[in-house]
């Protein structure tokens, strides 16, 4: 899937998702998750490992529109 994150143009798909994310230890959950391969990411984090942007590059609600687009669950926690 082809879309753009503040200006910057990227082009993922759930695969390419999945191996990128592979071996990486998931921070502790603030908030907002991911669940990718059945393991729950900091969306942020997950976001950041895959496109290769700066965790201050973009925003929660950007990262969540871009996995929710791709069929991931998404999360928040209360």
């Amino acid at each position: 899937m082809d879309f753009r994150v503040s200006g910057r143009h990227l082009s993922l798909d759930q695969n390419q998702i999945v191996d990128r994310l592979q071996g990486v230890t998931p921070r502790t959950v603030q908030v907002h998750s991911v669940i990718i391969d059945g393991t729950e990411f900091p969306i942020k984090q997950a976001f950041a490992v895959t496109s290769g942007m700066d965790l201050l590059d973009f925003t929660t609600d950007q990262a969540r529109r871009v996995f929710v687009r791709l069929g991931f669950i998404v999360q928040r926690r209360q």
